[in-house]
């Protein structure tokens, strides 16, 4: 991990620290007595999903953490 940022990398950044903000918001709401794990999950899951699907229209939301780690490790800039 190179230890200055660019521009593009902080805001994928704030990107990822929000939508796991949501997640975790809604691990809190669906966590309740006799609600089971896997449903907490995929509360989770779900809100996270839909985050990034609206915030990255054009980027399938399964690809989201592969093109966030691509763009944070770009060897050719590491040399810099």
């Amino acid at each position: 991990m190179r230890m200055i940022k660019s521009a593009e990398e902080i805001e994928l950044i704030k990107h990822g620290v929000r939508t796991a903000d949501i997640g975790g918001a809604a691990c809190t709401a669906g966590i309740a007595e006799n609600v089971q794990e896997f449903e907490v999950a995929l509360a989770e899951n779900a809100a996270m999903t839909r985050e990034i699907a609206s915030t990255f229209p054009h980027i399938y939301p399964c690809y989201f953490k592969m093109l966030c780690q691509a763009r944070a490790r770009r060897p050719e800039q590491d040399a810099t």
